[in-house]
């Protein structure tokens, strides 16, 4: 029976100890309690001890697998079984560990079984949304993650490893083993190079913790700041001296482009000038008194442009004339006249000094006459006589040095001033009329514009005004009106010559209550249209006289006989027994050659009987126009040539020899063929002609009929004829033949 029953379960560790108990009292009662978590332990050492007859048997199971167990006797009846378990792992989580007892054989045995729990460092820490460069200004969700840690880690934000980051939002996996934080972070540029750092840790386990983080690389725009050179005295900087400002920039990334700017204009690199920009320093060399002012500088980079502040350079120089408004002062004799001199000098005050001068004198203005405030002074000056006309001159000195060059003012007599000039039009609308003038020489006195404005219709006078200054603005007009202007100057001793100007206001635009034009025709569309117009009438001028244009010379030739050209098929298509006429060239060197040659050709030249060459020639239509003619029939080539007696054809004989050449044949026999033929006197000289165009032209080949071919007699006739040396025969010319 169970006497007393104790089981000891002893843990050893680096992290602590833990007790399990299991036992039974006389009125076997069981009771236990449960084993403490295990944190990280390298060994555990588990104690069974029991009182009983026979001593029992003690077995350690882990995970139902029997484990080396030592068993020790102790006095009074007790019985010690160790477990160690060197070296917890994770596999060690939750780890079933059983103590089983049993005395003898077939005897129920007794057992215990606890559960192992352990608690875990986090086995990593890691920012997985690190950016390698963040812009100022611009605020960023870093999430940094942990795992393995049992408990689950609390993570926590640090920068710069001393401040902690508070606007982070943390989660936890549902298994917990995965802990997420996400930290909310506004870029800034005082952040740049500093360490962010995630750091995660097991509450209950001391120093357990890990961290990972990275460098913080912020991009700002450049902040800017100019000084001026270390060893210069900005309150004793003299003309001619030499300046040097010197850039200092913060920036990240590095700065691209620097520029440098002179009371807000940009100045540029000329050594010639004296201007030196060179990285980051700007150097003025020789300045002079335009140099002073204020400067600045500014740069650019990826992220934008930053300006300094404006640092003002002070020269110090002479005093010199300011452009002054008025050179000329007119004045009258014994009256006083005041000359303001207005000068520019760094440092102030100055002190000023006047002298006159003319053509024979350099005399000093009396102090008591002059005025002297700041860096203006006043003269007054009266002229007493003629000589007393001349120029003003005014000096100034400070500190620096005198004025080099005086102030002049030319003191001259009193006059009326000069007219107005260049009066334009500035303005113009249907009531308003706007005049600008330029204004002449004053005389030497302070003058005053007047216009008259007249209606140029009727001469009324409509406005009388006056400006100090040549610009007259006339309104409330009527629009549509024409209106002169009359524009003069005068002062104390009298008024210009009036300058004159013609202008009008506009009408006012008519209403218009139908629809608009579809086409409206406008100045320009006019012009266009006339220059067509005439282009259109010019070619057809041109076209009529191309039309009726006179004919050429050559026409002129070729067409003396009216309806010629309708014969040209009837001269074609004559009888075959009855030759063409051909139109020859007159030949002045023929009829020499003919008498001075001797034989057959010379007797026919001296016949009486034959008409000589010298005759005229009746004019034909050249042979290639006749071609190109239309064909006409035989009347009408007959009634167009009126002059021309009729052809009679004879039936066709055929003699037993062939006759000679009309030309060849005697006198006698050309009298005989003259009889047999009888012809009008009045066509007798034209038939003559047309027997010494025959002798003039040698015929080669017999004419040919149709169209587009010229006959070789034509062409024989067009060439140059063959001059007979003297003395020479002429040759006999072969007979026509016709067909």
């Amino acid at each position: 029976m169970w006497s007393y029953l104790i089981c000891c379960i002893n843990h050893v560790c680096t992290c602590g100890t833990a007790l399990f108990m299991l036992g039974a009292d006389k009125n076997k009662q069981k009771y236990s309690t449960h084993i403490p978590k295990i944190t990280g332990c390298y060994n555990s050492d588990y104690i069974y001890s029991a009182n009983r007859r026979p001593p029992p048997e003690v077995v350690w199971l882990v995970d139902r697998k029997a484990w080396p167990t030592e068993v020790t006797r102790e006095g009074g009846g007790y019985t010690r079984a160790s477990l160690a378990l060197p070296m917890l792992t994770r596999n060690h989580l939750n780890a079933i560990i059983e103590c089983r007892a049993s005395n003898f054989n077939g005897s129920a045995s007794s057992s215990s079984v606890v559960t192992l729990d352990m608690n875990f460092r986090p086995t990593n820490v890691s920012i997985v949304s690190s950016v390698s460069s963040l812009s100022d200004g611009t605020e960023y969700e870093i999430v940094c993650q942990t795992w393995g840690s049992k408990p689950a880690a609390a993570i926590t934000w640090w920068k710069g490893g001393t401040m902690a980051l508070k606007n982070a939002l943390m989660t936890t996996s549902a298994d917990s083993n995965v802990t997420t934080s996400i930290l909310k972070y506004k870029a800034g540029r005082s952040d740049n190079g500093k360490y962010l750092t995630c750091r995660a840790e097991n509450t209950v386990i001391p120093q357990s913790a890990r961290e990972d983080g990275f460098k913080l690389n912020i991009y700002y725009k450049p902040v800017v700041t100019l000084r001026m050179g270390s060893n210069l005295d900005p309150e004793n900087i003299k003309e001619k001296d030499d300046v040097y400002f010197e850039c200092h920039i913060n920036a990240n990334p590095v700065v691209t482009r620097i520029f440098w700017y002179h009371n807000g204009s940009p100045l540029e690199h000329r050594v010639t000038r004296g201007v030196i920009i060179q990285n980051q320093t700007l150097v003025l060399q020789r300045i002079g008194r335009d140099a002073a002012g204020f400067y600045t500088c500014r740069a650019i980079n990826m992220e934008g442009e930053g300006e300094s502040q404006p640092v003002e350079l002070k020269v110090m120089y002479k005093p010199y004339c300011r452009r002054q408004s008025k050179t000329i002062y007119g004045t009258a004799l014994h009256e006083p006249a005041s000359v303001t001199c207005e000068v520019e000098a760094s440092p102030g005050p100055v002190t000023f000094r006047w002298t006159f001068n003319n053509t024979s004198e350099h005399l000093p203005i009396s102090a008591s006459a002059v005025t002297s405030h700041d860096f203006t002074s006043v003269a007054s000056y009266a002229p007493k006589s003629h000589l007393d006309y001349g120029t003003l001159l005014c000096w100034a000195l400070n500190d620096i040095g005198a004025q080099a060059v005086p102030c002049a003012f030319a003191i001259i007599p009193a006059g009326p001033p000069d007219q107005p000039k260049n009066c334009s039009i500035a303005n113009q609308t249907t009531d308003t009329i706007e005049v600008e003038c330029t204004p002449g020489f004053d005389g030497g006195l302070p003058q005053t514009f007047f216009m008259e404005v007249y209606d140029s219709t009727t001469g009324v006078l409509h406005r009388n005004i006056s400006s100090q200054e040549p610009l007259f603005l006339l309104t409330a007009l009527r629009p549509g009106l024409a209106f002169l202007m009359v524009t003069y100057a005068a002062n104390a001793k009298g008024k210009s010559v009036a300058s004159k100007l013609e202008t009008y206001t506009l009408k006012v635009a008519e209403k218009r209550t139908g629809p608009p034009a579809l086409f409206e025709f406008t100045p320009v569309l006019w012009i266009v249209m006339g220059v067509m117009a005439s282009i259109l009438l010019l070619v057809a001028v041109l076209m009529l006289v191309m039309r009726f244009r006179k004919p050429s010379a050559a026409d002129q030739e070729g067409r003396t006989r009216p309806g010629q050209d309708e014969g040209k098929v009837d001269l074609e298509n004559k009888p075959l027994n009855v030759g063409s006429v051909l139109r020859a060239r007159a030949r002045s060197e023929g009829a020499g050659a003919g008498s001075a040659g001797g034989g057959e050709g010379g007797g026919e030249d001296n016949d009486p009987d034959l008409i000589p060459h010298k005759a005229d020639i009746m004019a034909y239509p050249p042979y290639e126009s006749l071609e190109a003619g239309p064909a006409v029939s035989s009347s009408q080539f007959s009634s167009a040539f009126e002059l021309v007696p009729t052809v009679r054809s004879l039936p066709l004989q055929r003699p037993s020899a062939a006759p000679a050449p009309r030309h060849l044949r005697g006198a006698r026999a050309a009298r005989e063929e003259q009889a047999a033929f009888p012809v009008a006197p009045a066509h007798a000289r034209a038939y003559a002609d047309v027997g010494n165009q025959r002798r003039s032209v040698e015929p080669r080949q017999p004419l040919t009929r149709g169209r587009g071919r010229r006959p070789e007699a034509v062409r024989d006739a067009d060439a140059p004829q063959e001059r007979h040396q003297p003395g020479e025969r002429s040759r006999p010319l072969r007979p026509c033949s016709t067909g």
